[in-house]
């Protein structure tokens, strides 16, 4: 579920979006009018960032998985605000199972459209995942199960990057979706022992209960995250030192609360932790996939894979806005 990354400069930054879309849509599976469909809203996000008067990008991702079957596309911008993003974007929302904007004096815009099937759960997720300039692999990845009111999500970031790298993390993820409910620490312990032919990777790991607003998590290298407490404010997870597959030390779990109020963040080393959400005005209240775009345009380093995940509980005045 790699991002792909089109630059938006002008009328070939538009084509090519749409030309992204297509593609990410036949990688989604989805039928033609869909994919028709999502050419058509990359075109028209990508046409409102060269309206905005600065330049941007757009991130296309297709998706299929516990979230649905759909493509992702995801426009984000640093040109004037939008006075009303949501009704000058109306027919791209129209096509869109999930469509979101958000935008703010001096910090441009964010759009996220989905197209496809979006299923309903207990959780919001948004995500950005993006390979080291002039890869075409991703060394980097994330992984989510939810079944009811439990989740388990994990991000990974395999040693260096290139293909050794998405090897590792292809590895660990497809461990992963091998394990089922056992104890984090015991999947750990096996993620250890399925990565040792391999270069090896950082990862994140936590299972949500949001019926209990609660996290365990562990993490083994510079896996950072963010969680939200009751009050919303939000407080910092620990990782221990170490690499999986090679060397790990400390494998108990630790219990955070999970509040209601907020988007946790995990990311991978090639996004800078400097990220202040009080810089984004009213983010909060936004779909996931906003957070994430902002926290990786103003953070990526630039100098590594990089990947956000952005997840919070469903607010339930949302439920009945989403698309089965």
């Amino acid at each position: 579920m790699t991002s792909t990354l089109v630059r938006v400069e002008g009328s070939a930054g538009v084509d090519d979006a749409r030309l992204a879309a297509v593609v990410g849509a036949e990688a989604a599976h989805l039928d033609d009018v869909e994919r028709a469909h999502a050419g058509e809203v990359a075109a028209a996000l990508a046409t409102n960032v060269c309206r905005a008067g600065g330049s941007g990008v757009v991130l296309v991702r297709p998706v299929g998985d516990v979230t649905g079957r759909y493509v992702e596309i995801l426009a984000i911008d640093r040109g004037a605000p939008l006075d009303e993003p949501e009704a000058a974007l109306q027919p791209a929302a129209a096509l869109s199972a999930e469509f979101d904007a958000w935008s703010a004096p001096a910090e441009g815009a964010v759009v996220v459209s989905r197209v496809g099937r979006v299923a309903a759960l207990r959780c919001e997720v948004g995500a950005v995942s993006v390979p080291f300039p002039g890869e075409t692999e991703c060394g980097d990845g994330y992984f989510l199960e939810v079944a009811g009111a439990r989740a388990r999500l994990a991000v990974v970031d395999g040693l260096g990057h290139g293909h050794d790298a998405a090897e590792a993390t292809r590895a660990a993820i497809g461990a992963l979706s091998r394990m089922g409910g056992r104890p984090l620490a015991a999947v750990m312990e096996e993620l250890h022992e399925a990565l040792r032919r391999t270069r090896g990777a950082a990862v994140g790991l936590g299972d949500v209960d949001f019926a209990a607003h609660t996290l365990e998590w562990i993490g083994i290298g510079n896996i950072a995250g963010s969680v939200p407490d009751r009050d919303g404010t939000l407080r910092g997870v620990a990782s221990y030192n170490g690499i999986v597959g090679h060397n790990v030390r400390g494998l108990q779990s630790m219990p955070y609360s999970w509040g209601q109020r907020g988007h946790a963040v995990f990311h991978t080393d090639g996004v800078s932790s400097t990220w202040v959400r009080a810089r984004y005005p009213g983010v909060q209240q936004h779909h996931p996939a906003i957070f994430a775009g902002l926290i990786f345009r103003d953070h990526c380093r630039g100098r590594d894979d990089a990947t956000v995940l952005v997840v919070r509980e469903r607010r339930p005045d949302l439920r009945e806005a989403v698309h089965e």
